[in-house]
């Protein structure tokens, strides 16, 4: 294809031989014949060199490969979370024997965005040459992503002509929400389990950490007798520790299409993906078993497990999946209760907005004997209305949800209001603080 400089040199050319024979001046005419030469052995050369080209494409063909240069990409990591900074190599190699000129662009999808160098450039390679760019990007937002593919314009040495074409190299990349610290936060579950692990619970049993004094019993083990408390009363007591056991909990998160409305960067679609990814870190990190629930489109559900892969399998369900349908949580919890044991701890995230069978669904985990906790995210960024109106339409919406959050209370579930403007780990110790689930 012609570039404008090339279609500039034509029609000049054109112009000056046609004003030199129209003015009997041989000096004018002779310029433009000389131009329109210019651009006839440029046309011929290029020619030459996409037969060449052609030609040695038998020598070096493959995935990722045109025109005779082939393209790789290299990153630093497929895995990243969001804020993270990805490093981003692309590699080509020229397989003919001359020169090679050309722009490359490396298309990135719409949340990643160049923090350090460019994803494109220009680019000349000896024969038989190579070459690299490098840049790097940054993910503001959980999902999973495709990088590429590569577009690439060559053009001959004078830049008369030019040639796209487009390099089918493609990179995938998952970025997970981002986590917050939540260590201080200590869980407690009613129910002991077979196997000790590194969480308390708020009863007497075998463990490290005191618990209480009591009374001599005939039988208690001598080891166990506190000799200090004996000195001051003398009266025999016995020294209790807090039971040890690894927590089994449920997280429910909310995943329907009106939470991914709002703001691209935060919303309660993102915010409810982080804090489940906080919880789910922080409880894997301590030994605990974890399970996960995401209600849309469909219920999909991840049974409990524990281990260093679980964070993962649970990170890749967050990020991976959209906001979809209107599945309600009643629903959800209908269709997950065959696998939630009685008494265990359950935390679900809903901004409850546009379900009235939360209430219903909370209800039903209730007479499970399950201890409930509900997180729910909302914000004040509402940008349908301005000034007097968003002030009427924020005062009607917290008294609507605060009615609705008593009426949940009465269930003794624990419910924590969370704007998700504030920091997410001093929401989650709101709702974990203190000793929950005792």
């Amino acid at each position: 294809m012609w570039t404008k400089k090339g279609q500039f040199m034509v029609i000049l050319g054109a112009v000056l031989i046609l004003s030199g024979l129209a003015r009997n001046s041989y000096l004018t005419a002779l310029a433009g014949m000389i131009m329109a030469a210019v651009v006839m052995i440029s046309a011929i050369l290029s020619t030459a060199s996409k037969i060449l080209t052609y030609m040695s494409r038998s020598k070096g063909g493959g995935e990722g490969v045109t025109k005779g240069i082939r393209f790789s990409r290299v990153l630093s990591s497929n895995r990243i979370t969001e804020d993270d900074t990805l490093r981003i190599r692309l590699d080509f190699e020229n397989l003919t024997r001359g020169r090679r000129m050309f722009e490359v662009m490396d298309v990135l999808p719409e949340h990643l965005v160049p923090v350090s160098g460019r994803n494109g450039g220009e680019v000349r390679l000896p024969g038989r040459g190579a070459g690299s760019i490098e840049y790097e990007v940054k993910g503001p937002v959980k999902g999973f992503y495709e990088i590429g593919p590569v577009l690439m314009r060559e053009t001959d040495a004078l830049r008369f002509f030019y040639d796209e074409s487009e390099v089918d190299s493609k990179s995938h990349l998952k970025i997970y929400p981002r986590t917050f610290d939540v260590s201080n936060i200590r869980l407690k579950s009613k129910i002991p389990k077979l196997y000790a692990g590194s969480t308390l619970i708020n009863k007497p049993g075998h463990g490290t950490e005191f618990f209480s004094l009591r009374d001599y019993v005939p039988g208690d083990p001598y080891k166990d007798i506190d000799w200090r408390s004996y000195a001051r009363t003398r009266k025999l007591m016995v020294r209790e520790h807090e039971m040890e056991a690894v927590i089994d909990l449920a997280l429910i998160v909310d995943y329907r299409k009106g939470t991914g409305y709002g703001r691209q960067l935060n919303n309660l679609h993102l915010a409810s993906a982080r804090a489940a990814a906080s919880i789910t870190e922080h409880l894997t990190r301590r030994r605990d078993r974890v399970g996960l629930t995401i209600y849309g489109e469909k219920v999909i559900h991840l049974q409990r497990s524990s281990g260093s892969k679980n964070p993962d399998r649970i990170l890749n369900r967050l990020a991976g999946e959209e906001t979809k349908g209107e599945i309600s949580l009643a629903e959800a919890v209908s269709t997950i209760i065959h696998d939630i044991r009685k008494g265990m701890p359950v935390v679900v995230i809903t901004s409850m907005e546009g379900d009235e069978t939360v209430y219903d669904g909370l209800k039903k985990l209730r007479a499970y004997g399950c201890d409930v906790t509900l997180i729910v995210p909302y914000t004040d960024d509402v940008e349908l209305y301005d000034g007097e109106e968003r002030d009427l339409h924020d005062r009607l919406m917290k008294e609507y949800r605060m009615t609705r959050i008593s009426v949940i209370s009465g269930l003794g579930v624990v419910v924590v209001e969370w704007n998700i403007e504030e920091p997410l780990n001093q929401a989650i110790a709101r709702a974990f603080g203190g000793g929950r689930f005792r």
